[in-house]
């Protein structure tokens, strides 16, 4: 299992001011998401980037899963639901570049942990401490992930129906979750 670098994940908003609620108490919109990654202690402008919504329904948040209700610590998902601009970091000034007219609008996020990877399109926090991300889950599901594909490398001819049609085609294509323990 190989070991991602650093990356920090920054909710711009109070979780308790400052964020429009929808009719439904489970969405919030958001008004900017960071997603700052860092390689050898210095800000990794490649796949450093900010979502700011362009309007009220650019960036929503909610709480994910069942496991969380009762927690005082809940997991956040977070994806783009309208328009966002994508603002990179520059590296001359230490900071991030200004939105122009010609800022790079998306209507999905575009997450990459690491080079190579496919973009993922929304991003969940897992905090829950209950659920033991960082010991259990994650680990496990890049175990189970790794020795399926080992299997399918090995002899195909016997497992060659344990990987799906679209990871035949594509062998970066993931049947468990990728992710960086945040706890």
């Amino acid at each position: 299992m190989k070991k991602n670098g650093n990356c920090s994940i920054v909710v711009t908003t109070d979780l308790r001011e400052g964020v429009t609620n929808t009719k439904d108490t489970n969405n919030k919109i958001l008004h900017e998401l960071w997603m700052i990654f860092f390689k050898d202690g210095k800000v990794d402008v490649t796949r450093t980037k900010k979502y700011v919504a362009k309007n009220l329904k650019g960036l929503r948040i909610r709480v994910q899963g069942t496991s969380t209700a009762a927690m005082p610590v809940k997991n956040l998902r977070y994806d783009a639901k309208g328009e966002c601009y994508v603002v990179y970091w520059n590296p001359e000034t230490d900071d991030w570049f200004e939105i122009t007219d010609s800022t790079e609008v998306v209507k999905k996020l575009s997450i990459v942990l690491e080079d190579g990877d496919i973009p993922c399109y929304l991003l969940t926090t897992k905090t829950n401490y209950n659920e033991s991300t960082a010991t259990r889950n994650l680990p496990n599901a890049m175990w189970v992930d790794d020795a399926i594909n080992a299997l399918y490398d090995y002899d195909n001819s016997k497992y060659g129906d344990i990987i799906t049609p679209p990871q035949k085609e594509n062998r970066k294509v993931r049947q468990a979750i990728k992710g960086i323990p945040a706890i």
